[in-house]
């Protein structure tokens, strides 16, 4: 999981079932399940957190899609470099083979994802669309790297307010990104 959202396996009609990185697979494969059939079962879900900018709950929306890494990130970066040695090999320039690689996963992931919405539409309609707020029935809901410019009410009290700020993770750095 990520500050911004999370993958998921989607059971029943509407039970979702976070895939913690970088155990996924693993947790897919305990209920029976595979990245590429879960996706073509209109199983697997991108899941992004929401927060009200009238009330300042959070709340998440669902959409079903297809998985882009289907095989996991390691195969991803092997990859890439096995076309940018072939991009060198073929004397093209070595940033050619990669982009067309990079550029024809995209467009198919994309295809594939509208195509799982559109075959899994009665899916998608009972996962939380995060359009409107479940605590005061807002729909001024906006995902976090939007909420980030945008001053939000204390879900507590409503009276203060808050700004989000994005946090350098990194080991041994105090730094906070300006909204």
């Amino acid at each position: 999981m990520s500050p911004w959202g999370y993958q998921a396996l989607i059971l029943e009609e509407s039970r979702i079932i976070p895939l913690p990185h970088p155990y996924e697979a693993r947790t897919l494969r305990e209920h029976g399940y595979s990245f590429f059939m879960a996706g073509v079962e209109g199983r697997y879900a991108r899941v992004d957190y929401r927060v009200c900018l009238d009330c300042g709950t959070w709340g998440e929306r669902a959409i079903l899609s297809f998985p882009i890494t289907m095989v996991g990130c390691l195969l991803v970066v092997v990859a890439l470099t096995l076309l940018f040695m072939g991009g060198a090999l073929a004397r093209l320039p070595t940033w050619v083979l990669p982009m067309l690689g990079i550029g024809s996963w995209l467009v198919l992931t994309w295809v594939a994802s509208r195509a799982v919405r559109l075959g899994f539409r009665a899916r998608q309609a009972g996962l939380p669309a995060g359009n409107r707020c479940a605590s005061c029935g807002g729909t001024r809901l906006r995902d976090i790297a939007s909420a980030l410019r945008e001053s939000v009410p204390c879900p507590s009290c409503k009276n203060r307010s808050f700004r989000l700020h994005a946090v350098d993770l990194v080991p041994g750095s105090d730094s906070v990104s300006p909204p």
